[in-house]
């Protein structure tokens, strides 16, 4: 096992390791530009059909704000929770034009096969 992934099997909130955030960045820039297509394309993503993809955007479109491109800065924020058998709970800060961060978060969970390849499930889009 890599040695930077060690610390993510310990209890308690966790930074994003480097080796998920590109995937976690398409995920949000699909779901920004309400494009299942390019969802459903991202390496490891757990495919979803039309209607959970309508709803994800909803939520998106309840909070009333348009998401941005994550920064660099979503980065320092955002954190993974080892949740044992293989997986993780993931909160990712988004951000949008008007506020900057904001209070909606991305909440997927990543969970690890025995070949240690990963799979992401968006969970949903929430104010907590």
């Amino acid at each position: 096992m890599n040695d930077n992934l060690k610390s993510l099997y310990d209890e308690g909130p966790q930074a994003i390791p480097s080796i998920w955030r590109n995937t976690i960045f398409e995920i949000v820039e699909a779901c920004k530009n309400y494009d299942i297509g390019s969802y459903n394309q991202i390496k490891g993503i757990v495919s979803i059909d039309t209607d959970n993809f309508e709803e994800i955007i909803s939520d998106i479109n309840t909070y009333g704000e348009f998401l941005i491109s994550l920064p660099d800065q979503t980065w320092e924020s955002s954190q993974c929770i080892w949740k044992g058998d293989s997986c993780w709970h993931v909160f990712i800060d988004l951000f949008t034009i008007s506020e900057g961060k904001s209070d909606l978060i991305l909440f997927l969970t990543v969970e690890i096969d025995k070949n240690n390849s990963f799979s992401f499930n968006v969970n949903n889009f929430y104010v907590p």
